[in-house]
């Protein structure tokens, strides 16, 4: 097998695998149906992949490394206040495609059906990709005075858990397409609930 055709193999299964285990639970999954969703043979799919677990894992590391890219990018290249960068961020974010931003639901899902190091090699995977960029963010908008200074991790995880309500189908409905979902969602983060008013 040449390397490209063996790459192309790989790469079949994980979008399968990605496919299947977003529309059924992971115990639901077995490798007979990767195997028959990628169009290969199960010998095939064990030459690439130890276990359904290692499909698993593979498929979560190379998605999440697809949206690592994104976020990364977008933090890297962001400009302006905290506030404008986090929005920016954000905007870039909500417009990846769907079969990405749906792979983030997983992580919520699945996450107590494994057991360490798998278990912890999948959280750093996604922290890598989503909170970390945020935080760093984060940090600079405390560095500047633009933010109190409070904990910008756990800060990070609060934006995080907020955008991943967010992406729920009723929060859609609601919010809107990506720059209006950001905006309310940098508004809610910063300046919270109260009404200023009362």
């Amino acid at each position: 097998m040449t390397y490209a055709k063996s790459k192309l193999t790989v790469s079949s299964i994980l979008e399968a695998a990605r496919t299947l285990f977003l529309d059924k639970n992971y115990a639901d999954v077995t490798i007979t149906d990767i195997a028959a969703a990628a169009g290969v043979s199960k010998g095939a799919l064990y030459h690439h992949f130890a276990s359904k677990e290692d499909i698993y894992l593979q498929m979560m590391h190379h998605f999440l490394r697809e949206i690592q890219t994104v976020t990364q990018g977008t933090t890297d290249t962001s400009t302006g206040t905290c506030r404008e960068r986090l929005r920016q961020s954000l905007v870039s974010f909500l417009q990846m495609p769907d079969e990405l931003l749906n792979v983030l639901r997983l992580v919520r899902r699945d996450i107590n059906i494994f057991t360490d190091p798998m278990r912890h090699d999948l959280i750093a995977a996604y922290q890598i990709a989503v909170p970390e960029q945020v935080e760093r963010i984060i940090r600079s908008g405390i560095e500047n005075g633009e933010i109190k200074p409070i904990d910008a991790r756990l800060l990070s995880w609060e934006l995080v858990a907020l955008v991943e309500v967010a992406l729920r189908p009723y929060s859609r409905s609601l919010l809107g397409g990506a720059e209006d979902m950001a905006d309310f969602l940098i508004q809610l983060f910063l300046d919270g609930i109260a009404n200023k008013t009362a």
